[in-house]
C-alpha cells in the first residue's frame, strides 16, 4: 500500500503548484511586467452623459431599454429600443422608439414609433430588444415580439430601404417557442419520405415482378414516377420564382445540368448511380442554380471528390476485412488437414470467406453537403 503523504510534503505540492499557476492567474499588467513589457493603462468609460431624453413632448416621465444605434446612408445615426412610461413595465411595452442625431452624442430628435406591437400579426402584443443590421441594400431589424402566452414568443423580422418605414414580414415569425413536437415531425415525416423514395426506386421492379408483371412495365412505371417529380420540382421553382424569370431560367439550367451529369455517368457506368441519385441530382441542382451557375459546377466538382473520397475509404474497409477472413481460415483449412479421416468435398470452394456482394458508393451525403453550405451560405 502506498505511503500517505504527510502535511509538510503536501503543503510543498500545494505551493508549487500555486507556483505554476501563478503566470496564469496574475492580470495584464503583472504578465506584461513579467514578460518585460509595457503594461496597458486602465480602462476607464469617461464621464456618464444623457444624449437623448425620450421624455421630450410627453406628459410623464418615458423611458429607453434594449436599444441599439446604426448609422444610415443618409448620413445619421438612428436609434431604435423599447420604449414606456415610467415605472418599467415589461409586458406592457408596445412601441419601439425611433431618434435621429448627426454624431451618437447628439444633439437627437425624436420622431414617431418605427414600430407598434400589432395583434392582427400572428398575436403580436409585446415588442423587445430590437437589432438591426444591414444586408444587400435593406436594413432588417430582428426584434422579440410575444403575446399573453408567455411560451409562444418569437423572433420576428422587420425590413426597411430607409430605416423610415417598416413592413414586417408577411411570412410571418422567423422562429416561435413550443413548435418542439411540430419540429420532430417534420423529422420524421421528411425521413419516411426519403425512405419511401429510395425504397421505391430500388424495390419497386421487383415488387411488380413478383406481382406478376412484366419487367418492361415495371421499369416504365419507375421512370414516370421520376419523370414527375423532376416535373413537379421544375413547376414548383417557376411558382416560387414568379416574377424572377432569371432565378427561374438558373434553377432550370441547374437542374438539367446537374441531373444531366448524373444521368451521364448512370448511362455510362451502369450500377454506379442508381435512379434515385439522379433524380437527387436534379433536384439539388435546381435549388443551387437558383444561387449561382458557377455554385452548380462548384458542387458538382466537390461531390466527386468527397465521392471518390468516401469510396476509397469504403475499399480499404472492405481489403482489411478481406484480409481478416483469409487470416481466419488458415487455421481452420490447416486443422482439417490434420484430421486423418476428413476430406475436403468434391467441388468446394477453396475460400469460405464473407460471400460477394455489390459493394455500392452512396452518393447522397456528398450530393447534400455541398448543396446545403451552398444555398445557405450563398449570396
Amino acid at each position: 500500500m502506498p505511503a500517505t503523504p504527510g502535511p509538510a510534503r503536501t503543503g510543498r505540492r500545494a505551493l508549487l503548484g500555486m507556483l505554476a499557476a501563478a503566470p496564469l492567474l496574475a492580470g495584464p499588467g503583472v504578465r506584461a511586467r513579467a514578460e518585460g513589457r509595457a503594461a496597458p493603462g486602465p480602462v476607464r468609460a469617461g464621464e456618464y452623459r444623457r444624449v437623448h431624453d425620450p421624455s421630450l413632448g410627453e406628459d410623464r416621465p418615458w423611458y429607453i431599454n434594449d436599444h441599439c444605434f446604426v448609422r444610415g446612408r443618409d448620413g445619421l445615426w438612428h436609434l431604435f429600443g423599447i420604449t414606456h412610461p415610467e415605472p418599467a413595465d415589461p409586458m406592457d411595452e408596445r412601441i419601439f422608439a425611433h431618434a435621429t442625431a448627426p454624431h451618437p452624442l447628439g444633439p437627437w430628435t425624436k420622431h414617431a414609433p418605427a414600430l407598434t406591437a400589432d395583434p392582427d400579426y400572428f398575436g403580436e402584443t409585446v415588442l423587445w430588444a430590437p437589432h438591426v443590421v444591414e444586408h444587400a441594400g435593406l436594413y432588417w431589424m430582428f426584434y422579440c415580439g410575444g403575446g399573453a402566452d408567455r411560451t409562444r414568443f418569437a423572433i420576428s423580422a422587420a425590413v426597411s430601404a430607409d430605416l423610415w418605414r417598416w413592413r414586417r414580414l408577411p411570412t410571418g415569425p422567423l422562429f416561435r417557442d413550443g413548435y418542439l413536437r411540430a419540429t420532430i415531425a417534420f423529422w420524421v415525416a421528411s425521413f419516411m419520405g426519403l425512405l419511401l423514395v429510395y425504397g421505391l426506386n430500388t424495390w419497386l421492379p421487383e415488387i411488380m415482378r413478383a406481382a406478376g408483371y412484366e419487367l418492361g412495365a415495371s421499369l416504365s412505371l419507375l421512370l414516370v414516377l421520376n419523370v414527375g417529380a423532376v416535373l413537379g420540382l421544375l413547376l414548383a421553382a417557376a411558382s416560387l420564382a414568379a416574377g424572377r424569370p432569371r432565378l427561374a431560367a438558373t434553377a432550370a439550367l441547374g437542374c438539367v445540368l446537374c441531373g444531366g451529369v448524373y444521368l451521364l455517368v448512370r448511362l455510362v457506368l451502369g450500377d454506379a448511380l442508381g435512379p434515385g441519385d439522379v433524380k437527387l441530382a436534379g433536384a439539388l441542382g435546381a435549388a443551387v442554380g437558383g444561387v449561382s451557375l458557377q455554385a452548380v459546377a462548384g458542387m458538382v466538382v466537390v461531390s466527386a471528390v468527397l465521392t471518390a473520397l468516401l469510396a476509397r475509404l469504403l475499399r480499404r474497409r472492405d481489403q482489411g476485412r478481406d484480409a481478416r477472413d483469409r487470416s481466419e481460415q488458415v487455421p481452420a483449412e490447416q486443422a482439417r488437414a490434420e484430421q486423418p479421416g476428413e476430406q475436403q468435398p468434391q467441388g468446394a470452394p477453396e475460400r469460405q470467406g464473407r460471400p460477394e456482394m455489390a459493394r455500392g458508393v452512396p452518393h447522397g451525403p456528398a450530393l447534400l453537403g455541398p448543396a446545403w453550405l451552398l444555398t445557405a451560405l450563398g449570396p
